[in-house]
């Protein structure tokens, strides 16, 4: 199920450092462009063409030996479709010579100094190299289990001295191991980091590609440890403060590394010279950047890049071989910059789908998460000139922004585009700042969200008739029953509880909070009382089973509404309360109505020099078509004609052609759980009416501060596990919260 959540960072110690940033910078982050040399072919633009044969068919594994492309290709399971094929310069496809056991698995290909190819693999349970000349023959072969060990290989190279090079894995620990040529253990390194890759460089010598933490700048940086014969030798930076992953630095070829940013521009690199040098914007090449899997390039700078095949219902099929050549890019267009805390995939698909649509603008990632202050340097960027364009104001409290004029006021473009009216506007008018800043037109709308999850409890109506019924006698039913909120741990809950009264316990503008209140105190109570036991001594928990376990037992006085399925909601748990279904708020909230936590949500800082470019950003993601990828389950779109549509989808009885032609057939889907098989079918009227009044419903904004949330989780933990008092727990917030908002 797809739910908007919070993510959480923290910085403590190096290796937690990386672990986060491996975590966060997955398929985002980016510098402005700065000034490098570049090799793109003059004339055409690059173009990427899928290479379709027989032979290549389901390629898994590439790599550049001397003037060609070395690729295996097999489909899983299916021993005989395994095959080595060569792919020459000028795209000529002939049989490579290698072979392999019956059963045996490649997991990794490279090419040696001398021009051979290196082979890893495992075979019964044991891990192989292997070393083929050009005519197939293997020149020898280790077996790593019975050498080093049976831990997980990472990865293996080998250097012009015969030397082998391996980063094997043993629990917890990581080792480099060098073997000579007869296969004998001649040094062992510890390594610090988690995650890092070897390379072959130009030279000849072998290199570590791994994450360290940048102590000068914050945040981490990519560093290149050299090893010559056997030995540490030369250390150096790469030029780049994010990558999608490690395996976006790949070897062979004219340069010393390859590697592409999380905009998907390659560059080639001489580590000597320190000096990258750009070969091809694989995006606007036609690569579908998110997918990409592996690469090689060649010496004339062909590039062959591996991606994730999918069928028309989105599921993984296989992989699929393009050849891209080098050209120049679109540079008529306009660059906006993202300024970003972290992205999930929507994100990066949005970027990608309006690069590839706009004709005037693409758009480029700024990854604030990988400085050691995130907050602190993108306000200082936006008060400095420095500016991010667009504002991805997910893990932002916009209230410190807009106090300070930082963003700009989103309805004047919202009223241009005509698009004010195709939006929720009890949504919008929620979203506007209620506050009147100096300067500052009535109430205005300084970030927009292109979706919402409702935050409120699913129950039984004779369990709870409205909000007001939880501060009197929700807490006095959980202590004499035994009864709990199904799937919510107590940090859960009181991080819950705390987003849905954020307004009543934090004053931004100024910086003023209220956590030594008996509000906050009735929220510590209601998060230890009403929380679910059993997730304590769980490792995993279906929370949709648990929840129904808990509805069915009787214990269970309701759901988070997002925890389930929701318009199905009111289907999936009928035959668990006979008496009818109630939404309600959680407790505290004095506003009318539920609460609403937004999706991806925008701004467009006030320093931006394009700001309509900007704004056409925003606003191809709030169009209808756009809008339908956020209809379902618990994600409710900002567009209503994308909502309605949604509806429309999962009402219908009768199967129907779409206007896009494609027929949409009836709502048939069953739950299997573990006891018992919920069937669901198309959403009845009185499901909608109920639905749609639900959302008409929504009085209040869920908010967040993620410094907040930290600060509250990590002090309450003691009031939980009854080291200190509510008040002593509650004194500690009040201190470390208030100094946090004077900052």
């Amino acid at each position: 199920m797809k739910q908007i959540i919070h993510k959480k960072t923290v910085w403590v110690g190096v290796t937690v450092l990386i672990l986060c940033a491996a975590l966060l910078i997955a398929f985002i982050g980016f510098r402005r462009k700065e000034s490098k040399s570049r090799l793109l072919a003059d004339g055409e633009i690059a173009s990427a063409q899928e290479i379709t044969s027989e032979k290549l068919e389901n390629s898994k594994w590439l790599c550049t030996l001397g003037d060609h492309m070395v690729v295996y290709s097999s489909a899983l399971g299916q021993y005989k479709a395994r095959r080595f094929s060569c792919v020459s310069k000028n795209g000529e496809i002939t049989d490579a010579p290698y072979t392999l056991d019956k059963f045996e698995r490649v997991s990794e290909l490279c090419a040696d100094p001398e021009g051979n190819l290196l082979l890893t693999s495992s075979l019964a349970g044991d891990n192989y190299v292997k070393l083929y000349d050009s005519e197939g023959s293997c020149l020898f072969q280790v077996n790593l289990t019975e050498k080093i060990g049976n831990g997980r290989v990472d990865s293996v190279r080998r250097d012009a001295s015969g030397f082998l090079y391996i980063i094997a894995r043993d629990e917890n620990e990581a080792l480099l191991y060098v073997l000579d040529s007869q296969g004998n253990i001649q040094s062992k390194f510890p390594l610090l980091f988690t995650v890092g890759y070897l390379r072959n460089l130009g030279n000849g010598d072998v290199a570590c590609v791994y994450m360290e933490e940048d102590a000068q700048n914050g945040g981490v940086q990519f560093a290149v440890q050299v090893y010559a014969d056997a030995q540490k030798a030369e250390k150096y930076i790469l030029p780049v403060r994010s990558l999608p992953d490690l395996t976006a630095v790949q070897d062979g070829g004219a340069f010393d590394l390859y590697y592409y940013d999380s905009n998907y521009r390659l560059y080639g690199y001489d580590l000597k010279k320190k000096q990258s040098t750009e070969i091809v914007n694989l995006f606007e090449a036609g690569i579908p950047g998110s997918e990409i899997d592996h690469y090689g390039v060649l010496d004339d700078t062909t590039v062959y890049v591996v991606t994730n095949r999918y069928n028309k219902e989105e599921i993984r099929t296989g992989n699929a071989l393009y050849c891209v050549t080098a050209g120049r890019s679109n540079e008529n267009r306009e660059e906006l910059v993202l300024g970003i805390l972290y992205a999930g995939g929507r994100i990066s698909e949005a970027v990608e789908a309006f690069n590839k649509e706009n004709q005037d603008y693409y758009v480029t990632f700024k990854d604030y998460s990988e400085f050691q202050e995130p907050r602190k340097q993108a306000v200082l960027d936006m008060m400095s000139g420095n500016a991010p364009d667009i504002l991805c104001t997910n893990g932002f409290h916009t209230a410190q922004l807009t106090g300070q004029k930082l963003l700009e006021d989103l309805y004047p473009y919202l009223s241009d585009s005509g698009l004010e009216k195709e939006l929720d506007s009890n949504i919008l008018k929620l979203l506007s700042d209620k506050e009147k800043h100096d300067g500052a037109p009535e109430n205005p709308l300084y970030e927009l969200c292109l979706s919402y999850r409702i935050d409120a409890v699913i129950t039984g109506k004779n369990c709870l008739e409205d909000g007001k019924r939880w501060s009197d006698t929700l807490t006095e039913q959980a202590g004499e029953n035994g009864q709990f909120l199904a799937g919510m741990s107590e940090s859960e809950l009181l991080d819950q509880l705390v987003a849905n009264n954020f307004d009543r316990l934090v004053d931004a503008s100024n910086k003023r909070c209220y956590f030594a209140s008996d509000e906050f105190a009735a929220l510590l109570e209601c998060a230890k009382e009403l929380a679910d036991d059993r997730l304590k001594y769980m490792d995993s928990y279906g929370v949709l089973e648990g929840a129904l376990d808990g509805i069915e037992s009787g214990k269970a006085l309701g759901a988070d509404f997002c925890s389930l399925e929701g318009i199905f909601n009111y289907q999936i748990l009928s035959g668990f309360y006979p008496e009818g279904i109630s939404v309600v708020p959680y407790p505290l909230t004095q506003t009318e109505g539920v609460g609403f936590t937004a999706g991806n949500s925008y701004g467009i800082c006030s320093a931006s020099g394009h700001k309509e470019g900007a704004w056409e950003f925003l606003k191809f993601q709030l169009e209808e078509e756009w809008q339908e990828n956020y209809a379902g389950d618990d994600e409710v779109p900002m567009n209503k004609k994308a909502l309605n549509r949604y509806i429309e989808r999962v009402t219908a009885v009768d199967g129907y052609m779409d206007e896009n032609q494609q027929f949409i057939e009836p709502v048939d889907r069953e739950l299997s759980l573990t006891d018992m098989t919920i069937k669901l079918r198309p959403v009845s009227e009185s499901e909608e009416e109920l639905f749609r009044e639900l959302l008409l419903s929504v009085g209040h904004q869920s908010r967040q501060d993620e410094m907040i949330s930290e600060i509250v989780q990590d002090e309450a933990k003691a009031y939980f596990d009854g080291t200190r008092t509510g008040r002593d727990v509650m004194g500690r917030i009040q201190n470390r919260v208030s100094m946090y908002l004077q900052e």
